[in-house]
């Protein structure tokens, strides 16, 4: 799946100056003032370098925002404003002092806004905007796949704020309501599906003839009408998708199980909750062609141009180069050791004398070419 997160804001800070929306940073720093940074202000790091990368790590003695920055000017003697007690009396007297971090978890979720620090080697992923676009940065931001979401490990329907601090080049990024779409269609299972198949599917699995059983590949669509308001926000991710994207029908089991990786973020029982939707809520998306035994497609197997070494004999410890044309491939693997390759060279150290096999398929079969290497 690609790494795109969805935020109803997103804002990116050059040099850790303020944000607009600055609250979000002081709470996500709230774990900052158990260390002595402004009382050491000789043993700070003068540069963001010297964080430490990762989900909730040190800043090692980096203080965030420069020296001159209202997040780190003393107050202590500072005056009163004209105001104060009328815009106290507004907050509410009495109401008392909370704070809004700590350890382990309260209802389920985590307690503070989590950040994490990226390296200049982090990839930039797409950010989907929603409300507030107006008011952020566009672009792509290195928010890790991994991100923490503030709540986690179950983030609900709070802010679910994201941070994440570039030590490489002293940015900040936060996203409001940040969360991972899934942006591609789902995988299912159906008991017994039809000896036929539709693209993106390119094989059968049954034996089965009969025209009203589903063949590999058909796309179900969840219901536009369906109304999925009253789910959680993580199963609304994933109605969403159903919705946009659907699911693929892609091998032989139990009946409309959608396939997903395996994480301990998930919440089972709130996953139980999709229990609820039955097939009847879905319609099959318009198949363009379904190939059965009376119209499958046929065609030539990939052409292997050529497959060739620079130098057929070798002493141990060197290296050859692999080369290789080939046309109307799907994809190209060496065997025995190379695996999939891009492209069209690969150089290597054999440590043992091979025969090397070029395996070029595609849709309509397979074709192979090989070269031999002595290593001495």
């Amino acid at each position: 799946m690609r790494s795109v997160y969805c935020s109803c804001e997103a804002r990116s800070q050059f040099r850790m100056r303020i944000p607009a929306s600055a609250k979000v940073f002081l709470a996500a720093f709230a774990l900052t003032v158990l260390q002595p940074l402004s009382n050491a202000p000789a043993l700070a790091q003068s540069t963001c370098n010297g964080m430490t990368v990762g989900q909730l790590t040190g800043l090692n003695g980096f203080v965030p925002f420069p020296a001159n920055s209202l997040w780190n000017t003393d107050v202590s003697i500072a005056p009163v404003d004209p105001n104060s007690n009328n815009i106290i009396n507004f907050i509410g007297a009495n109401v008392t002092l909370h704070p809004d971090f700590g350890s382990g978890t309260y209802a389920g979720q985590s307690i503070g806004i989590p950040y994490q620090v990226v390296g200049g080697s982090q990839p930039k992923v797409s950010i989907l905007l929603g409300a507030y676009a107006d008011e952020s940065d566009h672009g792509r931001m290195p928010v890790p796949y991994n991100a923490l979401i503030e709540g986690y490990p179950a983030p609900g329907s709070g802010h679910r704020h994201v941070l994440v601090l570039d030590r490489h080049g002293c940015w900040l990024y936060e996203l409001y309501h940040g969360r991972r779409p899934i942006n591609h269609a789902l995988r299912f299972t159906v008991p017994v599906t039809r000896q036929a198949f539709t693209p993106p599917a390119s094989h059968w699995a049954s034996s089965n003839t009969n025209a009203d059983a589903p063949p590999m590949g058909m796309r179900l669509r969840l219901k536009a009408s369906f109304d999925i308001s009253g789910f959680s926000l993580s199963n609304q991710v994933i109605l969403t998708a159903l919705k946009r994207y659907g699911m693929i029908l892609a091998d032989n089991g139990s009946a409309i199980y959608i396939s997903g990786a395996p994480d301990r973020r998930w919440d089972n029982s709130d996953l139980g909750n999709l229990k609820t939707i039955t097939a009847s809520n879905f319609e099959v998306v318009l198949m363009d062609a379904v190939y059965t035994n009376s119209n499958v497609p046929t065609g030539a197997p990939p052409v292997i141009n050529s497959f060739t070494v620079n130098r057929k004999s070798i002493l141990a410890g060197q290296t050859v180069t692999l080369s290789w044309m080939t046309s109307e491939a799907s994809y190209n693997l060496i065997a025995p050791t190379i695996g999939p390759v891009r492209g069209t060279s690969i150089t290597i150290r054999p440590s043992m004398t091979r025969t090397f096999i070029l395996h070029s398929t595609n849709q309509y079969g397979q074709s192979i070419a090989t070269v031999a290497v002595t290593v001495h």
